[in-house]
């Protein structure tokens, strides 16, 4: 004997646990994506390869989130990287200095052609 507002209530409840489950999965998508950048030297990426790959996701992430709306501080804030760290010390150290090099031209010239654009 349910009565409209019980269905009602279902309803609302199943639409809010349905955003809840799509909201996580998606926070573990890119949570995943960002963390594991390290899983491509375990399978033999070089460094260049890396780096490649991770200015990708990252342009990537960021164009996502421009189109969802979202300001560049938060974007900014959200976004972080982690790489593995090889044996030969020296490339590793010229890895991430040439990684935080390009990610700064990367983001700035993005920025500046979103601007362009007419996207903010």
């Amino acid at each position: 004997m349910n009565t409209t507002f019980d269905r009602y209530l279902i309803s609302r409840y199943l639409q809010i646990f349905l955003i809840l489950f799509v909201s996580v999965f998606g926070l573990y998508v890119v949570i995943d994506g960002f963390s594991n950048v390290d899983e491509f030297q375990e399978h033999a990426a070089g460094a260049l390869e890396e780096v490649a790959f991770a200015i990708s996701a990252g342009v990537d992430f960021v164009a996502e989130m421009q189109e969802r709306g979202l300001s560049v501080d938060r974007i900014t804030e959200s976004v972080s990287f982690s790489f593995a760290m090889g044996p030969e010390f020296f490339i590793q150290i010229a890895k991430l200095r040439a990684f935080r090099l390009v990610w700064a031209k990367a983001f700035v010239i993005g920025l500046e052609m979103i601007t362009l654009d007419g996207w903010q």
